[in-house]
């Protein structure tokens, strides 16, 4: 995930001193449970019946509920591209949607201010 996943989902390079950072919890080998544990319980191909439930009941609550939303989103995006986002955007309630520009998925370290900027309002 570190080494491949991250480096892969950014448009610009990390230093060495940044992707250190994200290294240093998992230098111990009992550390990285988390990072095994993600991707096998990702819902594919209709496995993983229980995750995909647990989902299924967050997305609608997600889709009825009036809490405040920020949705980021970027162009391309990986996870979510400008015509889901138009999609979340038409569907939720009580959503606010920003386009940071260009980015893929880890949009906080290509875009951290504004990110922080809209956060903050």
């Amino acid at each position: 995930m570190i080494e491949r996943v991250l480096p892969n989902a950014l448009l610009r390079t990390l230093t060495q001193v940044e992707h250190d950072a994200y290294r240093s919890p998992f230098l111990d080998k009992e550390a990285r449970e988390p990072l095994f544990r993600v991707p096998n319980e990702l819902t594919i191909e209709g496995k993983r019946a229980d995750v995909w439930e647990i989902w299924e009941r967050f997305y609608k609550w997600l889709l009825r509920n009036e809490v405040p939303k920020l949705l980021f989103w970027a162009k391309p995006g990986r996870l979510v591209t400008e015509e889901q986002a138009a999609w979340y955007l038409e569907r939720l309630k009580n959503v606010k949607g920003v386009c940071v520009g260009v980015g893929l998925h880890f949009l906080e370290e290509d875009h951290p201010r504004r990110l922080g900027t809209e956060i903050s309002r």
